[in-house]
């Protein structure tokens, strides 16, 4: 149990860092134009 819900949590925060960088190049795109 403690096992998969480790597991959930870091899928949860992986995903959080990837869309938090996807807004970040998006943000960056944005300026460079």
């Amino acid at each position: 149990m403690a096992t998969t819900a480790s597991a959930e949590r870091t899928v949860s925060e992986v995903g959080k860092r990837l869309s938090q960088t996807r807004l970040n190049k998006d943000a960056l795109v944005k300026l460079l134009k």
